[in-house]
């Protein structure tokens, strides 16, 4: 049994020889392999050659928008992007309200969801296990220390693929809102909200935008979570494939061991484009900034979280998840 964590990973929805052909898992530590034995390898992934910098060639595969947006913000360090951050609507009520958790069992779906089956911290009876657990299921104990977890926020910013896509200044970004309302009248903009206006050039580029920052939190000490998943891996396997029925190939299954949070997001992707065929999108503020959304988008396929939820409630949108991919 393998179990990999490294800086850049390969896609889900396609076989991975195909689209990384050096990856096998996701996270930020750096591209490190961790086989049975405990020998650390190191080897960069690739990303596929019709989204790597500076191909024009315009004849290559098309790629999806969630193949489009991982591939590319892969490459910008803050862990594996959800292309939807928001938790699946069919899951227990506990957790949609507090989305992915470090210890979480799940899948990444072609859609880019995170497809979640268990928690190992949690015992088999715990609301958030409620749909099931492996044969012979016992939570991983003790519980880890929350000493052991590194937590940190990100201010008001945005994660982008920094050869396609450059972001205006306040002063200048306020300037083109207020043009763009001039002349196509968009509606109950906040004069008190921050506008993010983006410069975008071809042939690709993805983009996620943070209006009011986020939040991570990422498990440091992993020594009894790598125990755990070594004897428990095979078990995991067979209720995923069989009860739960996704028929994942080996290595997809993946561990969750850290996570970043956000109360609002906006999602950017374009591909294909003609060379020099710049254009110009921007990220607004509505409502008394209780809503931001896409008020100009060009080419681009762009789409946003809903209405804000209230400053008491817990952070359940994630944008980028950190763990291993386990292998057997």
């Amino acid at each position: 049994m393998e179990m990999a964590s490294t800086e850049e990973s390969g896609f889900p929805s396609r076989s991975l020889p195909q689209m990384f052909p050096q990856a096998s898992g996701f996270g930020i530590t750096g591209s490190q392999f961790i086989n049975v034995s405990g020998d650390v390898n190191y080897h960069p992934p690739t990303m596929p050659e019709a989204l790597q910098v500076g191909n024009t060639n315009r004849h290559e595969e098309r790629y999806s928008d969630c193949e489009s947006y991982s591939a590319q913000l892969t490459t910008r360090g803050r862990g594996y992007p959800l292309y939807v951050p928001q938790p699946r609507g069919n899951l227990p009520t506990e957790y949609q309200r507090h989305g992915v958790a470090i210890g979480d069992v799940g899948r990444i779906t072609d859609d880019g969801i995170f497809d979640f089956f268990f928690n190992i911290y949690l015992p088999a009876d715990h609301p958030i296990n409620a749909v099931g657990t492996p044969d012979n299921y016992h939570p991983l104990t003790p519980y880890y220390d929350s000493a052991d977890v590194t937590p940190f926020d990100y201010s008001s910013d945005h994660v982008s693929t920094p050869w396609s896509i450059r972001k205006l200044d306040q002063q200048l970004a306020a300037k083109c809102v207020d043009r763009l309302t001039e002349l196509f009248g968009v509606l109950n903009h906040s004069s008190a909200s921050r506008d993010f206006v983006f410069d975008c050039d071809g042939p690709q580029g993805a983009l996620v935008v943070n209006p009011f920052g986020s939040h991570v939190q990422k498990l440091d000490n992993l020594e009894a979570m790598l125990r755990y998943t070594r004897q428990n891996a095979e078990a995991w396997y067979r209720y995923v494939n069989g009860p739960r029925g996704r028929r994942l190939p080996n290595g997809s299954l993946y561990l969750v061991t850290g996570w970043e949070k956000t109360r609002a997001w906006g999602i950017a992707t374009f591909q294909d484009l003609a060379t020099q065929s710049p254009f110009r999108i921007s990220f607004t503020g509505a409502n008394s900034m209780a809503e931001y959304r896409w008020s100009a988008s060009g080419p681009a396929r762009t789409k946003n979280s809903m209405t804000l939820p209230p400053s008491d409630e817990p952070l359940n949108q994630t944008i980028f998840i950190h763990g291993f991919s386990i292998a057997l």
